[in-house]
């Protein structure tokens, strides 16, 4: 993950380490910036080791807890039975730390170490640009460039509006909705987004109004459990028209039309041929927006409005993986 002492109760990444703790695995949190190579070509990492104890009733307080207090100890990644990715480099400002451990974790799963999500995969699916490996019709019309004419062409092309927003972004941070591109002020954002790195422009998908719906997706399947599929439908708060969480918007149960679940077969080919094992696929209407393949969230909302033990049934699809 991005950091040992990061991890919070709530988050999808504490349920998954309890689960794997409960069925009796040990397992080993590490940091993106702990990595290292040594002179054998091993790849090793600082972290903290919890072990499975059957007389200890796991939560998430109490992995919280040890983590925090217990004494640093010394993984070799190639030696594990399963490397999980569970970073998010979009929140982390140590770009220098997520380069260098995708390229080590690389080494560790060409060395036969399971890694999820495979780290070259990763590499390529890091990019909001991901996008574009699938169908036209099963996504918005997207223009990706730093250059604020090229932008403004492509607003002008699709007409009506167009939302544009940092290729590397998160939470729903700098997204602007752009009624054209003679919008006012649209020279001034536009300016000020394309400063620092490539912008996208996608035109606006209508539906946007009513929110979007993630899905989780494992091995290029919908995540379904007894007929129950983990996803949640996010509705913008208030006036604001983005639907994260984190900028106001309100987790509730989806419905999972079969549009959908024709886009997932139709992306299955692509994420089984990057070694996506696990990733969160936004929708707006019948259009796939963002594919999030870090450590997606969702899970645990998921969990509650389906009153169904996703996570419980992650864990074991990951251990299908182990060497």
């Amino acid at each position: 993950m991005n950091e040992v002492g990061g991890l919070k109760p709530e988050q999808s990444t504490t349920f998954l380490i309890v689960e794997a703790l409960r069925v009796g695995h040990r397992v080993d949190v590490v940091g993106s910036g702990s990595l290292y190579c040594d002179e054998q070509g091993d790849i090793l990492a600082q972290g903290c080791t919890l072990e499975p104890d059957a007389s200890t009733t796991w939560s998430n307080n109490e992995v919280i807890r040890i983590l925090k207090d217990a004494a640093s100890t010394q993984v070799n990644l190639k030696s594990a039975d399963l490397v999980w990715v569970r970073t998010n480099p979009a929140r982390d400002n140590r770009k220098w730390a997520h380069e260098n451990a995708l390229v080590m974790l690389g080494f560790v799963h060409d060395a036969g170490t399971p890694v999820i999500n495979d780290p070259w995969g990763l590499q390529k699916a890091s990019s909001k640009l991901y996008l574009n490996e699938f169908p036209l019709e099963i996504r918005p019309k997207t223009v990706v460039s730093k250059d604020v004419n090229v932008l403004k062409a492509f607003m002008k092309r699709v007409g009506g509006a167009c939302v544009v927003k940092p290729l590397k972004g998160t939470h729903g941070r700098d997204v602007f909705k752009l009624k054209g591109e003679d919008s006012d002020n649209v020279n001034q954002i536009l300016e000020i987004m394309t400063r620092t790195d490539y912008v996208i422009a996608q035109e606006f998908v209508p539906e946007a109004t009513l929110g979007d719906v993630r899905l989780l997706v494992v091995d290029g399947e919908l995540f379904e459990v007894d007929g129950k599929v983990a996803a949640v439908h996010r509705a913008p708060g208030g006036s604001d028209f983005r639907s994260n969480i984190h900028a106001g918007g309100v987790a509730k149960q989806a419905v999972i039309t079969p549009v959908m679940r024709g886009v997932i077969e139709k992306m299955k080919p692509v994420l089984k041929r990057d070694g996506i094992f696990f990733a969160g696929v936004d929708f707006i209407g019948t259009k796939i927006v963002e594919i999030n393949v870090f450590s997606p969230g969702g899970l645990v909302d998921a969990e509650v409005f389906e009153k169904t033990a996703f996570t419980e049934h992650l864990i074991a699809a990951a251990l299908t993986k182990c060497k």
